[in-house]
């Protein structure tokens, strides 16, 4: 599965591995302060989300927010906070 932002983007993997990649200006690719990910980068540890009972089975992106859902419906955001 993948998902297009505005100037980033993830991909999903059959393990529930989340990569991203693109523009890190409001943290939407990954918590770390990196200005961008040029590459795909698996950043599931990264999310601190990772662990057998919590496998991601969902992403979305748009804008500049990141979205990760895993089998129970609990997600994860990343990105830009609207109001």
């Amino acid at each position: 599965m993948i998902s297009a932002g505005f100037e980033h983007s993830l991909a999903l993997s059959s393990f529930g591995r989340i990569f991203a990649w693109g523009r890190n200006n409001y943290r939407q690719v990954g918590p770390l302060a990196i200005d961008s990910y040029p590459v795909p980068t698996d950043i599931t540890s990264d999310l601190d989300i990772y662990n057998q009972d919590e496998k991601v089975t969902k992403i979305f992106s748009g804008g500049n927010q990141s979205l990760a859902f895993n089998r129970y419906g609990f997600n994860f955001c990343l990105g830009r906070k609207l109001r």
